[in-house]
C-alpha cells in the first residue's frame, strides 16, 4: 500500500521530539518500505531542521548532521523521490478546500499535503496533526496517528 508520510512525521523520524518513539516503531511495523519524499517534503523537512537549531532546540551541527542524513536515506532509497505536477496538486488542494474549508479547520499546507497524497495515489496518510488527520479521513484516505 503506497503511503503518505506528513512533515510531522518525517520531522520526528529526524529530529528528536515527543513523538520520534512512535514515528520510529510505526516504521518498523510497516515493514520499513521507503518512504515517499516530494518537493514540499524538502522544503519542509530541512527548513524545519534549520529552525530546530535557531531556535535552540538542537545544535546547529546536529541540525547539519541531521541534513546530511536525509540526503544519505535519498542516495540509499530510504526516502524515494515522488515527482509532482504543482499545478495540478494546487487544484487538488483547491477542490479539497472547497469541500472540507466550511466545516474544518483547514491550513493551506495541511490541504496540500492531503491533496498530493490523493494525486500520488496514496492510500494511508500518516500524521501526528489531528486536523490534518481529520481533513485526510475526510478526503477518503486512511488516516494513521503513529502510537
Amino acid at each position: 500500500m503506497k503511503t503518505y508520510f506528513d512533515t510531522s512525521c518525517l520531522v520526528a523520524l529526524y529530529v528528536p521530539n515527543d513523538h520520534t518513539a512512535a514515528a520510529l516503531r510505526h516504521r518498523v511495523r510497516a515493514g520499513r518500505q521507503p518512504v515517499l519524499f516530494t518537493p514540499l517534503h524538502r522544503l519542509e523537512l530541512r527548513t524545519t531542521v534549520r529552525q530546530c537549531a535557531y531556535g535552540g532546540l538542537i545544535r546547529q551541527a546536529d541540525a547539519r548532521q541531521i541534513l546530511r542524513h536525509i540526503e544519505e536515506d535519498l542516495d540509499d532509497g530510504t526516502l524515494i523521490h515522488e515527482p509532482l505536477d504543482w499545478t495540478e496538486s494546487l487544484r487538488q488542494a483547491e477542490s479539497v478546500a472547497e469541500q472540507m474549508a466550511w466545516t474544518k479547520p483547514c491550513r493551506s499546507l495541511d490541504l496540500w499535503h492531503v491533496a498530493i497524497a490523493l494525486e500520488i495515489q496514496a492510500e494511508i496518510f500518516v500524521t501526528f496533526d489531528q486536523d490534518q488527520f481529520a481533513l485526510a479521513q475526510a478526503a477518503g484516505l486512511q488516516a494513521v496517528t503513529p502510537k
